[in-house]
């Protein structure tokens, strides 16, 4: 894989709206990708196909390995039952969490305070917290950004 330039074009690709975005990467300016901003800096010296969530307008590389949950090889006889998932078993509260986020926090560490937070994280299957953890990394607290090589395929199918 090559590296990213200043002045180079890529295709950047929002995971949690699915949004392509083309762009030239220009030195000392901010790119916007729906709802992201992010200084265009952080992404020069970087390699492509790389994912990148957004911390105080710079692009961090994300250490997909930050949290995971051992996933069982056989059934352990374990059910999540009689766990009270309606989700009165978060403390933190939901005004908490977007102060979080308007505060930078990364997205592995939001989703390591929920787990932490969580009373009955402790209760459930081993495969049940994985999945837990997958979504919420995924789909909820780090929306995160692939830099990826513009070519004619990926550019026809980017919104004008």
């Amino acid at each position: 894989m090559s590296i990213i330039q200043s002045g180079s074009h890529v295709v950047l690709v929002n995971s949690k709206t699915g949004d392509l975005k083309c762009v030239r990467l220009p030195r000392r300016q901010s790119v916007y990708i729906k709802p992201l901003t992010f200084d265009a800096d952080s992404l020069l010296g970087q390699r492509y196909g790389q994912k990148y969530e957004v911390v105080k307008h710079k692009l961090v590389k994300i250490n997909e390995t930050a949290i995971t949950v051992d996933e069982p090889l056989e059934h352990c006889g374990k059910t999540n039952q009689f766990i009270n998932d309606d989700g009165s078993t978060q403390i933190l509260s939901q005004d908490e969490i977007e102060a979080m986020k308007a505060k930078g926090v990364a997205g592995d560490e939001i989703v390591k305070t929920l787990v932490e937070n969580s009373t009955s994280f402790k209760e459930k299957t081993e495969f049940s917290k994985s999945k837990m953890v997958k979504k919420e990394n995924k789909t909820k607290h780090q929306p995160n950004i692939v830099c990826k090589k513009t070519f004619s395929k990926i550019i026809l199918f980017i919104p004008k």
